[in-house]
Formats: structure tokens, C-alpha cells, sequence
């Protein structure tokens, strides 16, 4: 008895030592190797490399998947995406192995035999997972976004390989590329360089008051008339070209220059419509709420202008549910003085039902993400969801918009199911000028 105990305790250590290792290698949610385990076979083991390149596959939605529907469904997905990504080693004998690098990251380590069989692989993966739907549930499905970035196959060197894979998957990103291959022509300082442009843009626009307004109308279903506008903001670059904010918005955060882009805004828009017979709407987020003096600087803006018995703030519900007591107060301190208060893009971030229901007495207007509207006339699903939501707006009376209205058959859809507004480029496109809108 005593022996077999005794060899058992003396090699405890090495099983426990082997487990651990075992799982510092190993990516928690889909057991397949991690980017240690990559990085060192990069490192020790570089000629098995040499003929290989190194192809990563970024997940672009899938902070936004993890905001919808939580973090036990994204693992699902990440599940999903390594099995469906795993299965094409059996249609291509090019396909060595598959690893997890983050939770939205996975690297392929593809032997290189020529670029014709590259491009016919990558554009097939790509193709195929992009168009794959994958179950979250009996009621839910998603489909996943995706970027890749490939190493070059020139490069022999594999410890150079998942860097220049990352370089050309950050370029990709940047440049909204679905693939690309890293090129010795693209290096790190051109989306510095970039970045330090439009970062110059917006100092400029700050500085020389080229923030520059759009409105886009929101149409009454029952009435079929345009009573309101969302204002929308751009900038103008040196060559007086328009920015919009997917191309700005981001670093401007980064920078701390966010806040001046919304301090000129407000005082643009409450300017423009204190003599108009218009609702209108300004977002903010969560990063205006918090800063110091910014509700004061609202306030008084608010009071010069007169325009709170007109004014909508459209908070980003995505950004600030979850921050409930800051947003109660904000909320509270606006409707004291008689604004109105919208959630925007409902749905398409971590919606917290309960707080939506605490803050009802508050609350105006939701807006539907244009997500669940772009297809609603024949997703049944986003029939589903939407319906969910307008019933619950509906018993607690609050007004429901619907965005990305497009075409005629989105707008009579959306009117069946009883939405009080629409908004969308069927209505309107965003104008500098709300005189030129027929109504």
C-alpha cells in the first residue's frame, strides 16, 4: 500500500506542473492552443515556419455580440467560430494548425505554395464564414463580421510573421479592407500618419469652426408628416472635405478633444433651431455626462438659447445603461428644465431592461438600432425582438423611432407594427439646410 503512495506523492508535483502547463497553453473558452503556445513556436521552433505564413481572423462585431447577448453566448460563438474555422483543414492540406490569440482573434498557420491557392483559400474562408449563421438560441441567430491579415510569404523569418500578420490585420482595420497581406510598403507610422491627420482636421475644425451640421428628419407614421430632426455632426479637413464621425469620431476620444466637438454641437445646433417650429435631437454619450462642468455648460446653453420644450438628447444606450445613477441624475436635471430624453440605438448594445423600466417615468423616446430595422420586413426575428421591445414601450408609454428605414416596404412594415416614427433615407438623407425637405 505504502509504495504506491509513495510514487504517487513524488510525482504529484510534475502531473501538477504538467497540468498547469497544459493550461497556460490552452485558450480557456475553446481549448485550442493560445498566442503563448504561437509566440513560442515562433520562437524555438522557426524553420517549421519557414514555408508558412501566418493568416489572422479578427471578429469586428464581437464586442458588440458580447453587448447583445452576454458573455455565455459570445463564448458559444468563439466555440462556433473555432469549430466552423477548424473544419476547412479538411478541404485545404495547406491548413496546419489553428490557435486563439484573444477573444476575438484567431491565427491560421497556412503552408504557402502558391498565391493563386492563397487567394482561393482566404476569399472561400472568408466568404463562407461571413454568410454562416450560427444559433445563439431557438429565437436568435448572428452572422459574424470579419477582417483578415496575412503574413508576407516572402518572409522566411517566423518570428516576424505574427507581427507583420497583426500590421497588416491593424491596416486592414483601419482602411475598412476585408483582406489584406502585409506588404513592406505598409508599416505602423502611414496609420500613425493618418491618425495625426485627422487628428489635425479636428484641431482645425475646433479651431477655425469647421464642425459643420447635418439633419436628418423623423417622419410621423400616423400623421405622414416630418416633425423632427436627429443633428448629426461632420467636420471639414483642410481641403475642406467632409469627415464623418466613423472616420474622426474614435480618436477624438483618444485625444480629449471629444468634448470641444460637442460643445460646438450644442451651441451650432440650439443656434439653428431657437426660431424653428421643430423638435430636434443632439447625442450624447456617456463621456459628455461624466465631465466636469459639462451639465452646467448644457444648462446655461439650454436657458440662453430657449430651446428645452424643443430640445431631445439622445443618450447612446450602449455606452450608458449600465452607468444607471450618473444617467439618473443627468436625466432627472434635464427634464427638470423640460427636455425630452431618447435612447439611442436600442438593441444593439447590453440593454438592461430593468433600468429602462426604473428610469420610464423619464424617458421619451427608444430608438431602434438600424440592425434590427434594416431587414425587419422579412427577419423574423428582428420581427420578434422589436415586437418585444414596442410592447414594452408601449405599457410604460414611451414613443418608439425606427432607424435605417430605406425603402417603402421597411416604412410600411415598421407603420404595421405600430411605431410612432420613422427615420432613414427613404424619409431623408441628413441635410445642411431643413428649408430644402419637401414636406
Amino acid at each position: 500500500i505504502l509504495i504506491p503512495l509513495a510514487i504517487y506523492f513524488a510525482n504529484l508535483p510534475d502531473r501538477v506542473l504538467k497540468e498547469y502547463e497544459s493550461k497556460l497553453i490552452t485558450h480557456n473558452i475553446t481549448g485550442l492552443k493560445n498566442s503563448i503556445y504561437l509566440e513560442r513556436e515562433l520562437e524555438k521552433n522557426s524553420n517549421s515556419f519557414e514555408k508558412s505564413l501566418i493568416i489572422l481572423i479578427y471578429i469586428n462585431n464581437c464586442k458588440k455580440l458580447q453587448s447583445v447577448y452576454g458573455y455565455s453566448a459570445l463564448n458559444k460563438i468563439l466555440k462556433e467560430a473555432a469549430r466552423l474555422i477548424s473544419s476547412y483543414k479538411q478541404i485545404d492540406n495547406n491548413f496546419e494548425d489553428i490557435y486563439s490569440l484573444e477573444s476575438n482573434i484567431f491565427a491560421i498557420k497556412y503552408k504557402y505554395t502558391s498565391e493563386n491557392n492563397l487567394v482561393k483559400f482566404t476569399q472561400l474562408l472568408f466568404a463562407d464564414l461571413e454568410k454562416m449563421e450560427i444559433l445563439i438560441d431557438k429565437n436568435s441567430s448572428i452572422y459574424l463580421d470579419l477582417t483578415l491579415g496575412i503574413s508576407n510569404p516572402k518572409n522566411i523569418k517566423g518570428k516576424q510573421k505574427l507581427h507583420e500578420a497583426q500590421m497588416a490585420l491593424d491596416y486592414a482595420i483601419e482602411k475598412r479592407i476585408d483582406i489584406l497581406v502585409y506588404d513592406p510598403n505598409i508599416k505602423s507610422e502611414d496609420i500613425n500618419s493618418l491618425n495625426l491627420k485627422i487628428l489635425k482636421s479636428i484641431k482645425t475644425a475646433i479651431d477655425k469652426d469647421n464642425v459643420v451640421l447635418h439633419y436628418q428628419p423623423i417622419y410621423n407614421n400616423r400623421t405622414q408628416k416630418i416633425e423632427k430632426f436627429e443633428t448629426l455632426m461632420r467636420i471639414k479637413n483642410s481641403k475642406n472635405e467632409i469627415l464623418y464621425p466613423n472616420s474622426f469620431m474614435d480618436i477624438a476620444k483618444d485625444s480629449k478633444k471629444y468634448n470641444k466637438l460637442t460643445y460646438a454641437m450644442i451651441d451650432k445646433s440650439f443656434r439653428y433651431f431657437q426660431d424653428k417650429d421643430y423638435e430636434f435631437s443632439i447625442n450624447l454619450s456617456f463621456l459628455d455626462i461624466v465631465e466636469k462642468g459639462f451639465t452646467k455648460y448644457l444648462e446655461e446653453k439650454i436657458k440662453d438659447y430657449d430651446v428645452a420644450k424643443k430640445l431631445v438628447i439622445e443618450i447612446v444606450e450602449s455606452e450608458s445603461i449600465s452607468n444607471y445613477k450618473e444617467i439618473k441624475r443627468f436625466i432627472t436635471t434635464m427634464k427638470e428644465l423640460g427636455c425630452k430624453i431618447a435612447i439611442d440605438d436600442f438593441g444593439s448594445g447590453y440593454a438592461n431592461f430593468q433600468h429602462i423600466i426604473s428610469l420610464s417615468q423619464y424617458i421619451d423616446y427608444i430608438k431602434f438600432d438600424g440592425s434590427l430595422i434594416k431587414n425587419i420586413h422579412k427577419d423574423r426575428k428582428s420581427q420578434l425582438l422589436v415586437g418585444v421591445i414596442k410592447f414594452l414601450c408601449d405599457s410604460l408609454s414611451i414613443r418608439t423611432i425606427a432607424e435605417f428605414v430605406e425603402d417603402e416596404e421597411t416604412l410600411k412594415f415598421v407603420d404595421s407594427m405600430g411605431i410612432n416614427y420613422s427615420q432613414g433615407y427613404h424619409i431623408s438623407k441628413p441635410v445642411s439646410n431643413i428649408e430644402n425637405i419637401p414636406q
